[in-house]
């Protein structure tokens, strides 16, 4: 239900041990030399550039923000954590085991459960083919709402799911 990569920031003072996972183009030394093919990389935190700048995310980005800060942070955890003890509860009251924490100053949005009957991979396979997305992780199905997700979106899921 939301997306799970930040931006990265580094100072100019990384681990020089430290290497990319991908090479890009402004990444390497002499980058501009399009046929000299050395990966050697950049000093500091250029070394993690990965080229082109994706303006479309970063546009996508800076929206995200505003709407964030306009509704308020406060706001979206309230919202949150009321619409995840729902989804706790639902899931309950349906036979699936919660197994994230619950407790106060312990939840957080993100609801895991599990089913003595059925697998998490079958339960996301079940789910992905209805458009509803959800991760298999560890033995266990992971749910993650975000505050533009509604009562409604909730139901339909947990409606979705075997007994």
């Amino acid at each position: 239900m939301s997306t799970h990569s930040p931006p990265m920031r580094t100072s100019t003072c990384s681990d020089p041990k430290a290497s990319p996972t991908v090479v890009g183009w402004t990444s390497v030394n002499n980058y501009e030399q399009y046929l000299d093919y050395r990966l050697d990389y950049r000093e500091g935190a250029g070394r993690f550039e990965c080229g082109t700048l994706n303006s479309a995310g970063v546009y996508g980005l800076g929206a995200g923000i505003e709407l964030f800060l306009e509704v308020g942070p406060e706001t979206i955890e309230s919202y949150l954590l009321e619409l995840s003890n729902y989804l706790a509860e639902r899931l309950t009251s349906k036979g699936y085991e919660v197994v994230s924490p619950r407790g106060a100053g312990e939840m957080s949005a993100i609801v895991t459960c599990k089913h003595d009957r059925h697998t998490p991979r079958e339960l996301y396979r079940l789910l992905r083919a209805k458009n509803i997305l959800t991760a298999p992780r560890v033995n266990r199905l992971r749910i993650s709402p975000h505050f533009y997700n509604t009562r409604e979106e909730v139901d339909a899921l947990v409606d979705a799911l075997p007994d």
